[in-house]
């Protein structure tokens, strides 16, 4: 719902009211996939176990290239992608990418963030897995394809990064008849024929962008590409990602056009995902937290002194928890000081704190939790949140995963809660939920310390990775 909303904001702040559009014919072709893929156990000591080959498929596929048309609608700080069907808006100042699909009247939103991190995260793994094959001897180059044998040019060209500190790579050019070959380390990394179109310079940044999201092509030939500020008449690369496919532009059209609105989200539903736990979560998540009705001062202190009145000296100290995990600001000190929660001989009470305190192992800190009485507490669900804590970092993390969603479904607006659920999601390579819990989180308390820790994590993306963002930075 939250797309044409967008897209009307994007077309009123562009600082012009065109788009320069390219529309290319796409020719994709399977060149080849391996025969055989080899198949390795890695253990916890990080030995490698070869196991038995796997026949996958022909080496020489009998498959006919395959013609689609595509078209680019480049904007100052945005760019759109039109294939048959299927449409992706890139919108830079919000950071976010749009998919929507016209046949199955359906669309999905997540964050350029996330998309950026996932490419970092799985190009170190694929670096990690490499060393290891090396290591342990074995080769995994079967035909075109394998990870033991991948050439560093190979991995920054599928995923548009470079590895480590090193500078860009040279780019050496020479021509076919009236194709310009770029090498690198003297591979052919790209051909392309050159157009008459002049790309106007306004839309050179969201050219170089679409390069960067959209294509399997190195980030020093993107800079080649784009410092000729024209558009290709033909571009043609290579995607390795698992075997060879070629994939093969021919520019149909450049035209200037108006800005498009182009989605109305009214008979769009949000795409239907796997109904896992946190699928189920998020799709919930929004209605909810508009509907929860948050308590007033007066109701806390309430709550808390009904507690007090009930012997649960626990639920004063959960209460206040509560409200500094969902808040920004905490107002109930006051209140809490006239309990002398410190001189309490409540025995939960001063097991709790002794956790809170990280005086006792995670372990002990697990037992302590889930011994505590929860009979009568108000607001036990702040207990989930603290055994999710104790098992996010240890083998325990898909019982972490859990704790979070019963503390969230107890209370929605727990923004603590959408924060420490979306880090255990990152670090499953679930980029694209964590920050979706990261954007709840920053919905109901955008200035929560937790949610600016999320913030300053943006920030050092921005910084390792600019050239997937707008280089005057975003605007969130």
């Amino acid at each position: 719902m939250l797309t044409a909303i967008m897209f009307v904001a994007l077309i009123q702040t562009a600082p012009q009211a065109n788009e320069l559009v390219l529309e290319f014919n796409v020719t994709t072709k399977l060149i080849s996939i391996p025969e055989t893929s080899k198949r390795i156990e890695v253990d916890k000591d990080g030995k490698v176990k070869e196991l038995p080959q796997e026949k996958t498929a022909k080496a020489t596929p009998p498959v006919k290239p395959v013609v689609t048309k595509m078209t680019i609608g480049l904007g100052a700080n945005y760019f759109l992608v039109d294939r048959p069907n299927h449409h992706t808006l890139y919108d830079f100042p919000k950071t976010t990418v749009t998919n929507w699909n016209d046949d199955k009247k359906e669309y999905d939103q997540t964050s350029i963030y996330a998309l950026v991190l996932f490419r970092g995260m799985e190009l170190q793994n694929r670096q990690y897995l490499k060393k290891v094959l090396q290591e342990a001897k074995i080769n995994s180059k079967s035909d075109d394809s394998g990870v033991a044998n991948e050439h560093p040019r190979e991995l920054e060209a599928l995923f548009g990064i470079l590895i480590g500190e090193q500078e860009k790579p040279k780019v050496k050019q020479r021509t076919e008849g009236s194709m310009n070959i770029l090498e690198i380390d003297g591979k052919v990394a790209v051909r392309y024929e050159p157009s008459t179109v002049n790309i106007p310079n306004e839309y050179l940044e969201t050219y170089k962008l679409w390069l960067a999201h959209e294509t399997q092509i190195h980030p020093a030939i993107r800079d080649y590409l784009v410092q000729t500020k024209v558009a290709p008449k033909k571009l043609i690369w290579l995607n390795q990602s698992s075997g060879i496919v070629e994939f093969s532009l021919d520019l149909i059209e450049a035209t200037i056009k108006p800005v498009r609105t182009v989605f109305n989200p009214k008979s769009y539903q949000l795409r239907h995902v796997k109904e896992t736990p946190v699928n189920i979560m998020l799709a919930k998540a929004a209605d909810r937290i508009a509907n929860y009705k948050k308590p007033s001062q007066q109701e806390r202190e309430a709550a808390m002194e009904k507690a007090n009145q009930a012997g649960k000296s626990l639920d004063i100290l959960l209460i206040v928890i509560d409200q500094g995990l969902s808040e920004t600001k905490s107002t109930l000190g006051k209140a809490l000081a006239k309990y002398n929660i410190n001189q309490n001989q409540d025995q939960d009470l001063r097991n709790f704190v002794q956790v809170l305190g990280n005086q006792k192992s995670p372990e002990e800190s697990i037992a302590i939790l889930n011994a505590l009485d929860r009979k009568g507490l108000t607001h036990g669900h702040i207990l989930e949140t603290q055994l999710g804590s104790m098992k996010m970092n240890s083998p325990k993390k898909a019982e972490a995963t859990q704790h979070y969603l019963n503390a969230i479904e107890a209370n929605p607006c727990l923004t603590g809660a959408y924060i420490d659920l979306g880090k255990i999601l990152q670090s499953n390579y679930q980029t694209v939920e964590a920050w979706k819990c990261w954007e709840l989180a920053r919905s109901i308390a955008p200035d929560h310390q937790m949610v600016q820790s999320i913030r300053q994590f943006e920030m050092s993306l921005l910084k390792r990775h600019p050239e997937f963002f707008l280089s005057d930075g975003v605007s969130k």
